[in-house]
């Protein structure tokens, strides 16, 4: 794939690492959204795997190589691929048909509900 960059952003919430597109929305969709098909044919530790920079670097495990600056450089950063790779996004309802409480957390989050 030609694809080039994407963001999103990550959010460690309820135990568990979550995304949602940093793009602007009306609503959010936590887990769900249109980069997943790509993101899971990423390659770790390559060019085509997926990277998230960190301030930390001994919780480095690998080298992020931004090349859209005019001087290409490398930052610490942490190989995510793997959680893209095996990643199955979670019902939104459970076995009864109602909607899951979790998800439930997550739409109201989302919609601003408190």
């Amino acid at each position: 794939d030609s694809g080039g960059n994407h963001n999103w952003v990550e959010v460690y919430w309820g135990g568990a690492w979550h995304f949602l597109d940093g793009a602007p929305a009306s609503t959010v969709e936590w887990d769900r959204t249109w980069f997943l098909d790509n993101a899971q044919k990423a390659v770790p530790g390559t060019e085509h795997g997926i990277y998230t920079p960190v301030v930390d670097p001994e919780e480095a495990d690998a080298k992020y190589l931004i090349t859209w600056r005019s001087e290409p450089f490398e930052m610490k950063a942490v190989d995510r691929t793997h959680f893209y790779k095996i990643f199955t996004p979670a019902p939104k309802v459970d076995a009864n048909g109602q909607e899951d409480e979790d998800w439930r957390h997550y739409r109201e989050a989302s919609e601003g509900v408190r």
